[in-house]
């Protein structure tokens, strides 16, 4: 998970024909800054870029912050008798398995192929 970061940030820092080379440089000897600063503000919209990634990431996280603020309120203001255990499990399985649903359509849809019937009749319904 963390060499994707790397590879972004070590790549900000190489000259055009070190990006565009066939083998990768994996480890700057002299990291320069020099092809960031020619490349990046001279794009044209990198400011309005800029501006939207800022705006979409204060909104998602303001949002994000809000809901989890009213789920905290409503879990500290209920009492649990019985079920407390199992509730408190659950919620932990829940936010664990949270990214990995197996039962989500586009995984459903690669993972089982279709039977020879229907994958006939969908390359004969498509368009041309």
């Amino acid at each position: 998970m963390v060499f994707p970061v790397f590879w972004m940030v070590s790549t900000a820092f190489k000259p055009d024909d070190q990006i565009n080379s066939l083998t990768p440089t994996w480890f700057l000897r002299q990291p320069d800054a020099a092809p960031l600063q020619r490349r990046a503000p001279t794009r044209p919209f990198f400011w309005t870029d800029v501006k939207n990634s800022v705006i979409v990431v204060l909104v998602t996280v303001a949002i994000a912050m809000t809901l989890a603020f009213l789920a905290a309120v409503a879990l500290a203001k209920y009492r649990f008798h019985r079920a407390r255990k199992l509730f408190i499990v659950l919620m932990i399985g829940i936010q664990m398995l949270a990214g990995r649903r197996p039962d989500h359509p586009a995984l459903v849809r690669r993972a089982r192929p279709l039977p020879p019937g229907r994958q006939a009749q969908r390359r004969d319904s498509s368009p041309t």
